[in-house]
């Protein structure tokens, strides 16, 4: 089986991950300054903070496996 199948799954999924994260976040801005909802921003933020960091962490696991292939 081909090795590179599941890496570039693997960064296909990190790519749509934050093109998601980046979208949550303009949604909260634009539903809290362009609509006027109130929302817990410091929850929402949160969360997608989490979920930043959390990409953050897979890409750098990613990296570090293809610097150092087995």
């Amino acid at each position: 089986m081909n090795s590179l199948l599941p890496k570039a799954t693997l960064i296909r999924l990190l790519q749509l991950r934050s093109i998601a994260i980046v979208g949550q976040l303009m949604a909260i801005l634009v539903a809290r300054f362009g609509l006027g909802l109130e929302l817990p921003l410091a929850a929402n933020f949160t969360l997608i903070g989490l979920l930043a960091l959390i990409n953050l962490l897979f890409w750098h696991q990613l990296r570090i496996v293809s610097a150092h292939p087995q």
